[in-house]
């Protein structure tokens, strides 16, 4: 019993990140079998959120680790090569709390975070002009820290310019979610602690 005890004060709580599974009938990974997936891989308290790819689990490993061993899982099982990010519940608690664009939560459907795969300097926006008086994309904002992209897009995202255009980005590899799936992955994480 003891061993167990210690193991689970040496866990960290992970949040991974999956892109682009589940996308109608492409890259189907079923999320009560990536539970078990997981489980067996050495991870505890593996809870899914939808089926867009959003797991949080506990493993002592740091998040890289976690993310490739949540990568080669899917692909042992599956066959698929799927990215996996992977924050610590305390960091996604840090991108809840930072918040750079007023008011724009107020519709969380519309304000997302694009979690980077690798940090982005801020000059990576200046191509696009977003200071610029008027601005190219009219109601639209990006802010872009060193490992997120914040984006509000009131008309939504199929509309959007401002993300047509980031996307043309190369430093901007990563996956995004709406600022209300954000939250809801933070009071998963924090279930139980």
């Amino acid at each position: 019993m003891t061993g167990r005890v210690v193991l689970q004060w040496l866990m960290t709580t992970h949040v991974v990140l999956l892109r682009g599974i589940n996308l109608g009938k492409t890259n189907r990974v079923p999320m009560a079998r990536l539970r078990q997936v997981l489980t067996d891989a050495g991870c505890t308290r593996v809870r899914t959120l939808i089926a867009s790819g959003n797991v949080v689990l506990d493993h002592p490993g740091k998040p890289d680790a976690v993310s490739a061993l949540v990568h080669d899982a899917i692909a042992d099982e599956w066959g698929l090569d799927i990215p996996a990010l992977t924050r610590t519940a305390a960091s996604l608690r840090k991108v809840l709390a930072h918040n750079p664009i007023d008011g724009a939560d107020q519709d969380p459907k519309h304000y997302a975070v694009t979690f980077l795969s690798t940090p982005a300097p801020a000059a990576t926006l200046e191509p696009l002009g977003l200071d610029a008086d008027p601005s190219p994309f009219p109601g639209e904002h990006a802010v872009l820290t060193r490992g997120e992209l914040y984006t509000w897009t009131p008309e939504g995202i199929h509309k959007s310019r401002l993300l047509r255009a980031l996307g043309r980005l190369p430093a901007l590899h990563g996956t995004a979610r709406n600022w209300d799936t954000v939250r809801r992955l933070a009071d998963l994480a924090e279930e139980g602690d």
